[in-house]
């Protein structure tokens, strides 16, 4: 049966409680727990759907009742200005859009003990809300006698205030184990002194079910914001409703239950000061965090070092990431005009200008979260002028070439009538495929280019077809393709030897020759050997 957990004595307690709330801070508490209740057992498919409308009906008219007679009883008593009015009815019809707009409603009960409140003087009472669970979480629905005690401490100490939920009275969860009672008026409690709450800076709700140990810890009520009248600061409830004073939560936490708050400084400096500040977005609906100063106004940070993903920032400006298909960071100037003016990035040194050692950018590999890695390279200062310096040697460019690949680092490359490919004696020399070129030029993805060394420090393939190579030695193209070799004529240069051919060492050998080449021999008769050594391109 759906109506099974539906109860009209239940709805009609829930109505008495409306009918009776002395304040906006009751009628929001009772009106909050009747509209879950009811949204529970329609989601659960409790009850019938005429029935879960005739209440919501119901309970809007008991609202707006109780609401309007709030409002006479204050006026009564003093008169109300008109923006009371329109709180007070603001409140309703916040009430009927959240009734009828279920998508838009969000509460979740937890033991909580909210601000005492003042219904008459020298007397307190404290609304208290929770859930009873068994040892296995499951809630409670069936009545239980409940004892409730104040301290001064959140351990031990003496009893302060005592009341009890007990038999007749005891307490029978609204739905899923929820439960809302007020110390110091139901189940025939007396009221709470004053007193306590003047005399101790801080007090602690301790409760007890059936005859169980007291509920460990136990539960920190507020006493800040306290004065004669409690239950109005600035003529408002304190409390989680928009109409209400924001307050300090048991976590200590600042509660302004609006949908979009403003905390807004009229005049003068705004400030916030601790000993650390953290903003950051709610991790259940992560939004943006958003610096936006007025027209003509600027985000200045006068201080310290800036980190972005980095937690212990070295430099005024740090910037961490590990973005592997990505960049970590983007500088970017939309502006379309082309004037001497327009620019992505200004990099500035106070330094003389007939200065040589300063840099402007500091290049890096290898690095960590801790270092910075190994130095490749940088773009100084240098007499009036800038120089890139870099680990790696020659300036090359891309070229296409007919052949097949691979082309390894190393190999002379000439052209002929039918394009650049690898090289043979009696052609003019290209250069020689390179991987540690400083500068590169016509760049390209295609296939059919490679990047060949045009001047500079190179590694090349070498062998010893016409004898073994010396420092200074000319080095030019070979019957081998693709490999240089001591000149004997003056066709075909590749460049100047750097180093000596160490044939006696592992780096020279018939293996690293090409397989076509292996059976080949030197002037002397001799198996040539193969290898690679540094050449200065001319």
């Amino acid at each position: 049966m759906k109506n099974t957990l539906f109860s009209q004595s239940v709805i009609e307690e829930y109505f008495h409680k409306i009918d009776t709330a002395t304040s906006l801070q009751q009628l929001h508490d009772f009106f909050s727990s009747s509209k879950e209740w009811l949204d529970w057992l329609k989601f659960h498919k409790k009850i019938e759907y005429d029935s879960y409308n005739k209440s919501k009906k119901m309970l809007i008219q008991h609202i707006e009742k109780r609401s309007e007679m709030l409002r006479i009883m204050s006026t009564a008593k003093s008169a109300i200005p008109f923006w009371r009015y329109f709180l007070i009815g603001f409140f309703i019809l916040v009430c009927i859009i959240l009734l009828f707009n279920t998508s838009m409603w969000f509460d979740r009960f937890v033991f909580h003990a909210d601000l005492p409140q003042n219904p008459s003087s020298g007397k307190m009472v404290l609304p208290f809300r929770g859930i009873l669970k068994d040892a296995d979480g499951i809630a409670i629905d069936t009545k239980k006698d409940v004892y409730f005690a104040i301290y001064n401490t959140p351990y031990e100490g003496s009893v302060l205030y005592s009341g009890f939920c007990v038999g007749e009275n005891g307490i029978v969860p609204e739905y899923n184990g929820v439960f809302t009672v007020t110390l110091g008026t139901d189940c025939g409690m007396k009221p709470i002194p004053e007193e306590i709450f003047d005399n101790n800076a801080s007090l602690y709700l301790g409760v007890r079910i059936d005859e169980a140990e007291e509920i460990a810890p136990r539960y920190k009520i507020s006493t800040s914001g306290y004065s004669q009248d409690t239950a109005l600061l600035g003529g408002l409830p304190p409390g989680t409703i928009n109409t209400s004073i924001p307050f300090i939560d048991e976590r200590g936490s600042i509660v302004i239950d609006a949908e979009s708050p403003r905390i807004q400084s009229t005049s003068g400096i705004f400030s916030l000061e601790g000993q650390t500040l953290s903003l950051q977005t709610s991790e259940n609906t992560p939004g943006n965090i958003l610096f936006q100063p007025g027209i003509g106004g600027n985000t200045v940070v006068t201080s310290g070092n800036l980190g972005l993903g980095d937690l212990t920032p070295k430099t005024r400006l740090s910037v961490v990431g590990i973005e592997p298909y990505s960049a970590i960071a983007t500088l970017k100037n939309l502006a379309t005009v082309d004037e001497p003016e327009t620019s992505v990035l200004n990099l500035a040194l106070a330094t003389s200008t007939d200065g040589s050692n300063a840099t402007y950018v500091n290049f890096y590999s290898h690095a960590t979260n801790d270092e910075l890695g190994d130095l490749v390279g940088s773009i100084r200062l240098n007499n009036n002028a800038v120089v890139y310096k870099t680990s790696a040697a020659d300036i090359a460019e891309y070229f296409q070439v007919y052949e097949q690949g691979p082309f390894l680092p190393g190999t002379v490359m000439t052209i002929s009538g039918k394009g650049i490919h690898r090289g043979v004696a009696g052609e003019p020399v290209v250069g020689v495929v390179t991987n540690s070129a400083g500068y590169v030029g016509n760049m390209t993805s295609k296939e059919d280019h490679v990047l060949i060394g045009l001047v500079g420090q190179i590694k090349v393939f070498v062998s010893t077809v016409y004898g073994v190579i010396h420092t200074g030695d000319r080095v030019g193209t070979s019957n081998m393709k693709g490999y240089a070799a001591k000149m004997i004529d003056d066709s075909g240069i590749v460049g100047h030897a750097l180093e000596d051919m160490d044939t006696q060492s592992k780096a020279f050998s018939n293996n690293r020759c090409p397989q076509e080449s292996r059976n080949m021999r030197d002037d002397s008769g001799n198996r040539i050997s193969c290898g690679k050594i540094l050449i200065l391109l001319e």
